[in-house]
Formats: structure tokens, C-alpha cells, sequence
């Protein structure tokens, strides 16, 4: 979105550049200015809890801020200014006046109670205190009796206990010093209203927003009658949006009748800026903490106030004109740089802090509430030549200091419940929060307020929905009672939070932390004391949190729980991509020092670490081991905008799960796998795992099922989630296993076997080792991804690639087989080694039928698919894509995209294969590998652009078996590359199509080939082989030299070549038309299977097609 002219490269160093600024946020409002002038809606659809007429009172009444302040700076500015500036001055007088008017088509309407009237009438009310020349005195005396009726209406209604009391002082205040009226009438209410505001103080001239609910000796009692609607929480409505900000502009306005109060208001004044200072980073940035936060920079307007009402003591360095200065325009310079999606492209702010965003919102904002961050243009009212602005600007306290580090780089703010972080050694501003809450029925109030750390440079998250990836926990601990179907976080903490001395060895003085505690699930037993103990000397960057978990709950149940760090921006900035999270094992694994690159992700059994063009942001887990307990490092991927400052990010978390004994039953379920793993389960048990749950070690259940009574291991639906259970081998051989086991059925399961370093590894691995012949094995619709299996199969290191792959049937020792074994409907991706193996017997003892069908296999360091010693394999309907690469990615020796070997009479049928990388020397999509016997038969396939090109023949790699090659009807689109090894077998290659109009033919073919009824088309650079013993027989050739006399020269007339993809229906533009000179005048091929690649019948006794294609002409 665009930037806004005048304020988003506004340098903002002085008077002139701020009255730019201020300027350039009122006149993108002007179109939306209604006829009367009284009322701004902008184009934006978007609903708040009040009335559509308030709304629009809001775009009115919140531009004043600035309006305002221009017309109180008016005797003191350039003719020339007001010259220019008259005109829009003076609608904003005329809207007030139609406002006002009942008889009016934009009248504002009287206030009722808890209306949102009543906040617009503060700045109305600050219209008319500072500017009553130009905003009052020049209204009609009709003009003014309505607008004093109109403030009247504020009083006797029903308000909130909490800031809004202040816009009812200030409307009383303006009918006494403007309009006129009786002071000692209102002059009693403004007292009212004050005496309730001052319950809201607490200390060290902090204030909260409502009474701060008191503590009781017993914390169970907290939060009974009066006080259920009173939380703890002192945020930016303390200073900036409201309170401060108010009491110096009343100290300002009324020191005349007043005068007492307002000194006391003054003092407060001093106080807060002693501390306040601490939420600003040296760069300008605050710290985003509260609610309202799409009053953006808002945030400063305490400085504005605090110079506008000459509060200014040059013989303090952090109240001196130049300190001020410096806080306020730091702050405004932030927001120009950062402000590159604060705006809709017409230069209206939108809601959200530094991009729109609804889920942080609350429910009154509309689409003009943004404009209460005008508040800190109220200082535009000084004259040019106020010290204010003569001074010159001074740096950051903590960049003022020379000498030994600032100590107040880590400050407690006692009264906010709060530690500043700005450590010296360190490069992270933040705060660590302690027992503040706001119990009123906002949004992500939570987020907002209960968290345990904020910061300027990574902001928050707020929750898009219930699941963990939507409540996005940063600096938050989150737990779950029931599987992650429900979790929950701190919200209400009980009691007063203790400030306790930490001893921390090699540092003398120790640190001070902050413990709280909290309930996390209000009607049981559970309580949490939470301490965080802030950064120094020893940790500059870091913070610690110890938590304490209570509760006779929790004895016997499981839970788990996740604590998150700082959520971090995700993308790389170079190319927009997502950082990939890399799996380590072992201690110390987190090595990012080694790391050549600032993108990147690692967890381990203990930590998480994000590295990123924004900092980093890191997580270790130091909680002693405990039985039933498993701990690992997560890095989490929430929900796109949940953070407040970045659409996309990660966090680093650690995830606890601890289990409950169980008994096994749907009612009573185990919690480990470990407690699966012990029974042996009987013919017809079903092994089911709750979707979306997530179980880390090793499952290998034991049983032998029957032919009519299988064993299945399944999910079973938890409600509204029907994800997979997820099975994390962390590092383990292989995540789930069978051994010498029968009548299994494995589904419906997620199976991941991530690590740092590459071994032998599988996702799923079934085995027979006994000597013994087993049967029936059925893994079918799972998704296994990211297994690190070894991805080089030279020496050392080949045996480990052979047992390395997504999913593993193979047997060991002689005499052992698997007969009937089905691996169907898998997703699998990212497994160093390959996707499927299948092994089932061995040379002297083969299985039977081993069937691969209808797999998704997709970047895998490795082969795609793998049948081995089987009697009557088939391999069909499976989809192999860019093989060698993905997470655990080919480092050496070879690999093919589906290949059979040792097998009697394999076929590879109907299957896709593109987009493989190149390894030493094989990569082509399919191969007749070693020791098969009968005939191979690899038709009705389709590939394209993979490096090794379309077909091997490896019969000469190993032990021959000599069995014939049957290829056909088959579409090699771009794999312009056969390479046979062994001239045992014969060659049948027909009824294909080669179509290489990118690459040179490159075909080593075997002593007896036959070339028949095929369409190959070059690219006019390459030539086809001649030698003796290769048959050229009824083929068509394009773009090629023909080999032989015979066969036709010239364009085949396909459809639509070149167009294929990624399934076997891409390839339709492989037809022939009506005009072809292919059509219907091929040779007769007698068991040529009986269907061209399309299914198209083919005829024994009429002549075919040449090509794949049997139709009639299109």
C-alpha cells in the first residue's frame, strides 16, 4: 500500500516538518467530509459496536486534534498559514455547528448512556477550551445554545468505570469556561467525577484504567461482587491515550479553578516520566501492550501533552525541552519509516498497528478510530520560537549516559507490574509482564494483556481461532487437558505479584524477578506460579521463565503443554520464501554460528531457534526429565496475521507432553507409545490414534492378525478435526515398524522421522527376518514426510541408502518373504533415500505380487518407487515428482524414478514421473533393472523433463536375468535418453511417442531392438542410432534424420505437443488430429496388450495408429 505524502519520508525534525505531518493526515479525509461538514465515513465496510452516526462523529471529531491545534496556534503562525489553511478550518467550524443542530440532517444525535458520543465530546470539548476564538465565539447564538445542550446530555447517563469519566470533565469544564454556564452547578459534577478518578491511582504517578482490583488474604475470594468487573492492567491509556494525557490538559485548562488538584497532576506528570521513558526503544519504537493499539502512534502522545502543557524542566535531563523533544519526535520519525502499510492507497489509516488487521481490533473501533492518533500533533500549538522547539533534541536516555552501561537499561515499573528490558550488552527492547489482566469482553484480551514478554522489535500475536497454530502462542504457556482439542493460557492472575531476589553466580547483586499466579482452568484445582527473571550481565539477550504446575489434577491425567517464544518475520527478504525448519539431534545441536546464512530454522529435543532478516529469536527448555514426560523444540508456523507488526512469522517453541497410564479403551486411551508397545494385540484389534494428536518415539505394536480378521492401526475422528495423528520418529531407525508380523493394515496416519544427521531411516518399515513367509501387509493413505534417510549411495554409505526411504517392505535372512503386500493412496515427500522400497524375497525364494499403486511421491532424495524379488509385481497409477531434491536432498551414487529388479514378470503401468535432478548417471523415469526374468513391461506411462531421460535397461548391472523389455504405449515427453546396459534382453519399444523438441536423442540401445509403430519427434540437432541389430520399423520421425528408409518424414499432427504436466490426462495433447499421416496405417502387433495409453481399443487384425494414440482423428 502506498505511503502517505508529507508524513511517510518526513524528516520531523523541527515545528514546520510536524505541522506537514499533521496537515498531510487531514487531507486525504476531505472527500469524505458530508455536505454539513459534521460527519466523515470513510469507503471502508467494516462494523463497531455503536451506531453509524457515531461513527462518522468519530471522523469528525477525531481530526481535531490537529484542527484544533491550528487554530490555537493562529495569532502565533504566518498570515500566509492561515491564509492556506482558513478554508478547512472553517468547515470543520461549520460541521460542529450542523452537528449540534437537531433540526439538522446531520445532527449527532443526544448522548444516551455508554455512548460513543461521549468520547467524541472530549476533543469537541479540547475544540473549545484552547481555541474558543475560532471554534466557539464565531457560532451563532442559536449555534451555541445547541452545543451546550448537546454537552449537557453527557451527564446523569450511564459511563464506564474507567477513562471515559474524563471526556465528562472536560464537557463541563467547556460549559463553564466557554459556554457560559453555572459553575457551581457543574463544578460539582466534575468534582464527582475526579473523586472516582482518583481511585484509579496507584503509584509513582501511574494510574490505572478502572480501579485496580484489590488483592484478599484468600485469592480464591478475588473478583467477588463490585470487583468481578475490575482487572489489573495499567497500559498506554495510564499516559499517552488518555489518563496522563488528560490530567496535564486539565492541570493546562482549569489551574485557575483548580489549582490544587492540578498540581498534584503536575507532580503525577513528573513521576510517570521517569519510567515511561523505558517503553521507547532508542529508535523511536514502543513497546505494543494493551488494547486500542490501532491508535498507533498515539503511543507518544504523552510527550506532546507533557510539552504542550508546560511541563518542560531543563534542569532534569529526562523532562529538559531537548529530552521531550526527542522521545516525541523519535517516536513520530518510527512511525513515518515504518507507516508503509498504515494507509488504504487513498491516505486514510487503516485498523491495525503497522497493517491492517482485523483480529487485533476491538469491537468500537470503526474505520475512522484510527484518528486518535492526532493526539500527538497537540504540540503543533507551540510557537516556533517555544523552547520546545528551539532546543536542540537530545538522544535516548539510555544513549545520553557515558561512561559505565546505563543500569537502568533493566527497570522495574512497580506500579505496571512490569520489567523494562533494554539491557546494555544486549540488542532486544522489551518488557516481562506480571499479573496484569483486563477482564472486560474485548478481543484476544489475553494477548493483549497476559502474556509474559512484549516487544518493540517483534510485537505480539492475537488468535485467530481456537487451534494452536490460530491462538499463535507467543511468550505465552499454553495447555490442553484433552489432546489439543481445547487449550487455554493465563488470563486472570491471583493475588499480588512478588518481586523476588534471584542469586545468580559470578554477579553480585543478583537480579530481581516477578512471580505470579494464575489459574488456568477457573473451576479446578490446577494453579501455575510463573516467574520471569529479566536479562543481565550473564544474559543480556535472554529472559528466563520457571513455572510451577500444582494440582491433584494432574496426578493421574495427561496434558500437554507448549511454551513460545518471540514470533519472528518468516519470509526471507531476498526471494519472499518461507525459512525452512531443519530437525537436530543430539546436544548442542542448535549451531547457528556455523550457519552461512541469516534464513533459517532449527529444532532439537530441547530448543528452537529462528534466525531471520529480523533478529533472532530462540527458545531452550531446562526442565528436568520426568517419567511419562516427553520434551522437544518446535518451530511453529501459526496462522498468517496473527502478529500485529508482520503478516507472516514463525515461533519457537517447546512443546511438553506428559501421558496418563490408560487402559486402551476409546473411554480410557493410552498416552504414549510406549504403552501400545507392550500388549500383544489379537486378530481384528484396531489400533486407533485420535486425529490431530501428535505421539513422539517409536510405535511397533506386536499381534499377528488372520485373512478375515486383520489388525489395523487407524485414526479415529475427534470432533471437528479429522487430521491425521501424527507419529514422530524423532531420529529413530523408523517411526512406526512391524516385524515378522501377518494380516496388518497400517492408514490414515501422518509419519514423520526428522533428524540432524543422515542414517539408515525410514518412516514406515516393515520386516520379515525369521525365515519364515508372511503375509498380507496393507499400508495404505498415510502421509509421511520428512524422514532423514541417507541420500548417498556410494560406499560407505550404500547399504544405509538401500534401507532408506519414506515407506520399507523388505526381509532379511534367507528363507524369509512377504507375499500379498499392498502400498496404496501414500502421500510422501521430503525422505532422504526414496519414497517406496519394496522388497519381499530374494533371488532363489521370490514373493508374490507385490502391488504399489495410486502414490504421491514428491521431492525425495532418492528413488520414487522400488519392487524387488517379487513374482508378478506391478507398479501403476503412482505419480513420482522431482526426485533428488527436497528437504534431505541426493548427495550421491544413483537413483530412478520407478524401477523393478529380481522380479518375474514386473509391469509399470499408467504412472507419471517428472521433474527428477540428475545423479551420477541414471535418473531416467523408468528401469528394467538386474536379474528380472520373463518379460518387463513398462507401458502406458507418461514422463517428462527428468535428467536422465525416459528408460534403462540395467540387465548387465548385476546378475542377468535376461528378461525381455516390453515398452509401449508410452508418452516420454523431454526424456530424450534411453541407455541400455546388457544386450541379454530384447528390446520391444512400440506404439510409443518421443517428443525432444528441447534436447538431443541420446539412445544406447541393446544388441536386438525393435522400433515399431512409434512418433519421434527432435529438435533438428540429433540423430538416432543405425547399427545392426536395430529394427526401424513403421515409425514416424519429425525434425530427426531417419535411421532407415522406412517410416514417415514429417509432422505427425498431434494435438497439442509439448503440453504435458503433471498427470497422465496432461498428456491428451498427444492425440492425433484428423489430418495426421499417422492414422490407421501401423503395423499389426499381435498381444500388444489390447488399449493404447488413453484405453482406446487396439485391434489385432486392423492396421493401428502409430503412437500412443488409437483413435479416430480429431
Amino acid at each position: 500500500m502506498p505511503s502517505l505524502p508529507g508524513f511517510s519520508t518526513n524528516v520531523l525534525v523541527n515545528r514546520t516538518d510536524t505541522v506537514t505531518a499533521a496537515k498531510a493526515f487531514l487531507t486525504p479525509l476531505l472527500p469524505y467530509l458530508s455536505n454539513g461538514n459534521a460527519l466523515i465515513k470513510l469507503p471502508v465496510t467494516s462494523g463497531a459496536h455503536f451506531d453509524d452516526t457515531a461513527a462518522a462523529l468519530e471522523g469528525y471529531a477525531r481530526p481535531l486534534w490537529v484542527v484544533a491545534t491550528l487554530l490555537a496556534a493562529q495569532k502565533r503562525a504566518s498570515g500566509q498559514e492561515d491564509a492556506e489553511f482558513q478554508p478547512l478550518l472553517s468547515r470543520w467550524l461549520q460541521g460542529l455547528q450542523n452537528g449540534v443542530d437537531p433540526a439538522h440532517e446531520e445532527y449527532w444525535g443526544a448522548m444516551g448512556g455508554w455512548d460513543q458520543r461521549m468520547v467524541e465530546a472530549e476533543v469537541i470539548s479540547f475544540a473549545l477550551l484552547t481555541a474558543p476564538e475560532s471554534f466557539y465565539e464565531p457560532l451563532s447564538a442559536a449555534a451555541k445554545m445547541n452545543l451546550a445542550t448537546w454537552l449537557k446530555g453527557i451527564n446523569g447517563k450511564i459511563m464506564p468505570e474507567n477513562n471515559w469519566r474524563w471526556f465528562r470533565v472536560f464537557c463541563n469544564l467547556a460549559l463553564i469556561k466557554v459556554c457560559g454556564e453555572e459553575k457551581e452547578i457543574y463544578w460539582l459534577l466534575i468534582d464527582e467525577d475526579l473523586q472516582i478518578l482518583e481511585r484509579f491511582y496507584i503509584d509513582e504517578g501511574w494510574s490505572s484504567d478502572g480501579i485496580w482490583r484489590p488483592t484478599t488474604t484468600r485469592p480464591e475470594d478475588e473478583g467477588s461482587g463490585e470487583d468481578a468487573a475490575r482487572g489489573r492492567h495499567a497500559d498506554y491509556y495510564s499516559g499517552s491515550f488518555a489518563i496522563q494525557f488528560s490530567q496535564i490538559m486539565y492541570a493546562k485548562i482549569a489551574h485557575d479553578i483548580d489549582p490544587e488538584r492540578c498540581n498534584i497532576f503536575k507532580k503525577r506528570a513528573l513521576q510517570f516520566v521517569k519510567s515511561f521513558w523505558a517503553y521507547f526503544d532508542t529508535d523511536g519504537a514502543a513497546i505494543p501492550f494493551g488494547r486500542s493499539l490501532c491508535y498507533k502512534f498515539a503511543m507518544g502522545a504523552f510527550y506532546a501533552a507533557f510539552a504542550y502543557g508546560g511541563l518542560c524542566d531543563d534542569a532534569d535531563p529526562l523532562t529538559s525541552h531537548g529530552a521531550i523533544k526527542g522521545m516525541l519526535l523519535r517516536h513520530l520519525r518510527w512511525w513515518a519509516s515504518h507507516s508503509h502499510d498504515s494507509f488504504w492507497p487513498d491516505g486514510t489509516l487503516n485498523i491495525g498497528y503497522l497493517y491492517p488487521n482485523m483480529y487485533m481490533s476491538e469491537n468500537y473501533n470503526s474505520p475512522q478510530s484510527p484518528y486518535w492518533a492526532l493526539k500527538s500533533f497537540i504540540v503543533i500549538a507551540l510557537a516556533d520560537s517555544d523552547p520546545f522547539w528551539t532546543a536542540q533534541e537530545l538522544p535516548h536516555p539510555l544513549q545520553a549516559a557515558c561512561g559505565e552501561p546505563d543500569p537502568r537499561g533493566v527497570q522495574h515499573v512497580k506500579p505496571a507490574r512490569q520489567i523494562l528490558c533494554n539491557h546494555a550488552k544486549g540488542r532486544h527492547h522489551f518488557l516481562l509482564s506480571s499479573g496484569q489482566f483486563c477482564v472486560w469482553p474485548m478481543k484476544a484480551t489475553q494477548a493483549k494483556y497476559a502474556k509474559f514478554a512484549y516487544s518493540s522489535a517483534f510485537g505480539f500475536s492475537v488468535p485467530t481461532g481456537p487451534l494452536l497454530a490460530q491462538i499463535a502462542p507467543d511468550n505465552s504457556l499454553v495447555l490442553s487437558q484433552d489432546g489439543g482439542e481445547n487449550w487455554v493460557q493465563r488470563w486472570i492472575s491471583a493475588g499480588e505479584t512478588e518481586l523476588r531476589h534471584i542469586e545468580v553466580e559470578g554477579q553480585a547483586s543478583g537480579v530481581t524477578a516477578m512471580v505470579s499466579c494464575w489459574k488456568p482452568w477457573s473451576s479446578g484445582n490446577v494453579v501455575i506460579e510463573s516467574t520471569v527473571v529479566p536479562p543481565c550481565d550473564k544474559w543480556p539477550d535472554w529472559h528466563l521463565r520457571i513455572h510451577r504446575i500444582r494440582g491433584k489434577a494432574l496426578t493421574d491425567a495427561s496434558f500437554s503443554a507448549v511454551e513460545g517464544g518471540f514470533a519472528i518475520f518468516s519470509p526471507r527478504k531476498k526471494d519472499g520464501r518461507i525459512i525452512q525448519t531443519t530437525k537436530e539431534t543430539g546436544e548442542n545441536a542448535l549451531n547457528f554460528a556455523e550457519s552461512q546464512t541469516c534464513a533459517v530454522a532449527f529444532e532439537s529435543a530441547d530448543a528452537a531457534l529462528v534466525v531471520s532478516d529480523a533478529g533472532a529469536s530462540g527458545i531452550v527448555d531446562f526442565t528436568p526429565s520426568a517419567s511419562g514426560t516427553t520434551i522437544r523444540g518446535d518451530v511453529m508456523r501459526p496462522d498468517p496475521n496473527t502478529n500485529i507488526m508482520t503478516t507472516k512469522t514463525m515461533i519457537p517453541n517447546i512443546r511438553h507432553e506428559r501421558s496418563s497410564s490408560g487402559s486402551g479403551t476409546l473411554q480410557n486411551p493410552w498416552n504414549s507409545l510406549a504403552q501400545v508397545n507392550v500388549p500383544t494385540f489379537q486378530a481384528g484389534d484396531v489400533i486407533a490414534f485420535k486425529s490431530g494428536t501428535q505421539c513422539n518415539g517409536v510405535l511397533s505394536p506386536k499381534g499377528v492378525g488372520t485373512v478375515n480378521a486383520v489388525i489395523q492401526i487407524t485414526k479415529y475422528s475427534s470432533g471437528d478435526s479429522e487430521a491425521n495423528p501424527v507419529i514422530n520418529g524423532a531420529g529413530a531407525k523408523a517411526a512406526v515398524t512391524l516385524t515378522n508380523q501377518d494380516y496388518w493394515r497400517i492408514s490414515n496416519l501422518t509419519v514423520t522421522n526428522p533428524a540432524g544427521q543422515l542414517a539408515a531411516r525410514q518412516g514406515i518399515h516393515v520386516t520379515a527376518s525369521d525365515g519364515k513367509t508372511h503375509t498380507s501387509i496393507t499400508i495404505d493413505s498415510n502421509v509421511v514426510h520428512h524422514v532423514a534417510g541417507q541420500t548417498n549411495k556410494n560406499p560407505p554409505h550404500d547399504k544405509d541408502f538401500i534401507l532408506s526411504c519414506g515407506i520399507l517392505v523388505d526381509v532379511s535372512n534367507t528363507g524369509s518373504r512377504y507375499d500379498n503386500v499392498l502400498v496404496s493412496g501414500n502421500d510422501v515427500s521430503d525422505c532422504g533415500g526414496g519414497g517406496i522400497k519394496v522388497r519381499v524375497g530374494e533371488m532363489s525364494n521370490l514373493g508374490t505380487k507385490a502391488h504399489v499403486t495410486k502414490n504421491d511421491i514428491r521431492a525425495c532424495g532418492g528413488d520414487g518407487i522400488l519392487i524387488s524379488y517379487s513374482n508378478e509385481p506391478l507398479i501403476d497409477y503412482n505419480t513420482a515428482a522431482d526426485l533428488g531434491t527436497g528437504a534431505y536432498p541426493w548427495t550421491g551414487g544413483n537413483f530412478a524414478g520407478m524401477w523393478v529388479l529380481g522380479d518375474h514378470n514386473p509391469t509399470i503401468r499408467h504412472n507419471v514421473v517428472y521433474g527428477s535432478i540428475m545423479s551420477a548417471f541414471d535418473s531416467e523415469a523408468f528401469d528394467c533393472d538386474w536379474g528380472n526374468t520373463g518379460n518387463c513391461t513398462v507401458e502406458y506411462n507418461f514422463s517428462r523433463d527428468n535428467a536422465g531421460g525416459a528408460f534403462l535397461n540395467c540387465d548387465g548391472c548385476g546378475t542377468s536375468g535376461g528378461a525381455d523389455q516390453i515398452v509401449r504405449y508410452n508418452i516420454f515427453q523431454n526424456d530424450c535418453r534411453i541407455y541400455s546396459n546388457g544386450n541379454k534382453p530384447t528390446l520391444y519399444f512400440y506404439q510409443n511417442v518421443l517428443y525432444c523438441d528441447k534436447e538431443n536423442f541420446n539412445l544406447t540401445l541393446p544388441t536386438n531392438t525393435h522400433f515399431i509403430n512409434n512418433i519421434i519427434v527432435g529438435n533438428g540437432k540429433s540423430t538416432l542410432p543405425s547399427r545392426s541389430g536395430i529394427r526401424w520399423s513403421w515409425n514416424v520421425f519429425q525434425n530427426v534424420n531417419r535411421p532407415t528408409d522406412n517410416g514417415i518424414a514429417g509432422d505427425p499432427g498431434f494435438v497439442n505437443p509439448g503440453s504435458g504436466g503433471g498427470t497422465l490426462e496432461s498428456a491428451a495433447g498427444y492425440r492425433l488430429k484428423s489430418s495426421s499421416p499417422a492414422l490407421r496405417n501401423g503395423q499389426i502387433i499381435l498381444d500388444s496388450g489390447g488399449r493404447d495409453f488413453y484405453g482406446n481399443t487396439v485391434s489385432q487384425s486392423s492396421k493401428p495408429n502409430r503412437g500412443a494414440y488409437n483413435g479416430m482423428g480429431i
